[in-house]
């Protein structure tokens, strides 16, 4: 993650680490990193184990959570 890197907050070791480091650092909100986290989550599988991914799930993310990536996108614009 860019922010992480550019305020050398820490070494992230993965994706999920990322959010976890701008929460620490008061960046997002710990709402925010929760939902993310579990994005990135579906994600891993999405991408890496896709034979596992159900549609309906996916169909549900669309459907209910985009608004988690416009609060995400939100409080990184306002930071």
């Amino acid at each position: 993650m860019e922010i992480v890197a550019e305020k050398k907050i820490s070494l992230p070791q993965n994706s999920i680490d990322a959010f976890t480091l701008l929460e620490t650092a008061y960046i997002l909100p710990s709402s925010i990193v929760q939902k993310m986290k579990l994005l990135v989550g579906f994600r891993n599988i999405a991408v890496y184990d896709f034979q596992v991914a159900n549609l309906s799930i996916l169909q549900t993310i669309v459907e209910e959570h985009l608004i988690n990536f416009l609060e995400y996108t939100k409080s990184l614009l306002l930071y």
